[in-house]
């Protein structure tokens, strides 16, 4: 063999179909295939596309670059360069491991089992490497960039990007991947699909097993000062990214969770709570439970509601916020009556003390007729300040 044209025997090989012949795939994204790694066992180390592929346990990517079909023989076969040229360029790849048997069908799982941990742990960790990927997170970018999402807000959120399938459409279409996670455990994967046919009532689903309760909880702050319970995750996110110095803030995933224990109790620990929830019916749960609790509503303009990631994308978020969270310091007309009161009572008290005081005095004939208007103008003053302070 004299000089070799690697690019040549790299265009012609697919390596999907290459180590589908020693390994079960089964498609993870557009394009991309996953298995058992032929070396080390696994459910989905290995990690396949056309033209590179890589092990997470045996040969991670090369900053961030997967590897190419000539090292899938070399790795493979423990060949050396030449040789592994040689063998795909011959068009037959000789290899004496058999093919793994199909992997047996998956349980169903609770969110709560060490397994189904384990498997969603797995598929997170793969979508957040994803849409990180230069190449292949560049359509979830898109998308996240589109909303006014940043990379910092996207990787503090721990956001992936994957392609499952879509209970209605039965067919893979790409989605970001929100994790749900309390106190270091993951709850919930929850998917927003985009794109082509994806109409209204289409955007979300999950990954079965889970349950959402609160969407942020591992993202609060530690000032307690004032909380946000919010529809939506992209407005949870989009109210952290321009406030998270001012306020924390978590998103309900059902209307139970609006007015449930989990929510009561964490909104115990602030000073301030409001309620961002268009829903009515939400709004009213989540103010219910919640004493003290103050509503807000999205903005109307042209007839549509402008939700917390629209305001973002309009770069109004920042100011809605300023201004509900000073509204918010304002007490409302029961907290200030209540105030008043609590205010003139010790007063109200000494100067009935010094009106008692005065008229037994008058009784008992110990006051001169100099003390008449004194006394005459004292009541008067104090008839007129409890009037005020009853208003």
């Amino acid at each position: 063999m004299g000089s070799i044209d690697v690019d040549r025997i790299k265009q012609n090989v697919d390596l999907v179909d290459l180590a589908g012949q020693v390994v079960k795939l089964r498609k993870v994204a557009a394009g991309e295939y996953a298995g058992p790694c032929p070396k080390c066992g696994g459910t989905d180390r290995l990690h396949v596309k056309a033209d590179w592929w890589f092990c997470r346990q045996c040969w991670p990517p090369d900053n961030g670059k997967g590897h190419d079909a000539i090292a899938w023989v070399m790795w493979l076969d423990g060949v050396d360069f030449r040789e592994a040229c040689r063998r795909l360029d011959s068009g037959a790849v000789p290899t004496d491991r058999p093919r793994r048997a199909p992997e047996p069908s998956a349980r169903r799982y609770k969110w709560g089992d060490p397994a189904w941990q384990a498997e969603a742990r797995t598929f997170v960790h793969e979508a957040v490497q994803r849409l990180a990927s230069p190449t292949l997170g560049e359509p979830g970018r898109a998308y996240l960039a589109g909303r006014g999402i940043t990379q910092e807000t996207w990787q503090a959120w721990g956001l992936g990007y994957a392609t499952p399938r879509h209970p209605r459409l039965r067919a893979e279409r790409p989605a970001i991947c929100l994790p749900w996670q309390g106190r270091g455990t993951l709850k919930a994967v929850q998917y927003r699909f985009y794109g082509d046919g994806i109409e209204h009532g289409d955007r979300f689903a999950q990954r079965p097993g889970g349950e959402r309760t609160l969407y942020g909880v591992d993202l609060l702050g530690t000032h307690c000062d004032t909380l946000v319970l919010v529809e939506g995750e992209l407005n949870a996110l989009s109210i952290w990214q321009e406030a998270r110095d001012r306020l924390d803030v978590v998103s309900f995933g059902s209307d139970s969770n609006a007015g449930g224990d989990l929510a009561h109790r964490l909104a115990a620990r602030y000073r301030r709570v409001l309620v961002w929830a268009d829903d009515p019916d939400k709004a009213r749960l989540a103010m219910g439970a919640i004493p003290g609790a103050r509503g807000l509503r999205s903005v109307e303009q042209d007839g549509q509601k402008l939700d917390a990631n629209a305001l973002l994308q309009a770069g109004a978020l920042a100011d809605f916020l300023l201004a509900a969270r000073a509204r918010a310091e304002r007490p409302t007309a029961g907290e200030a009556l209540g105030l008043l009161q609590d205010t003139a009572r010790p007063l109200t008290d000494r100067l009935g003390a010094v009106r008692d005081w005065l008229r037994d005095r008058e009784v008992r004939g110990e006051l001169g007729p100099d003390y008449d208007n004194v006394l005459t103008r004292w009541l008067g003053m104090l008839g007129e300040y409890e009037r005020e302070v009853r208003i």
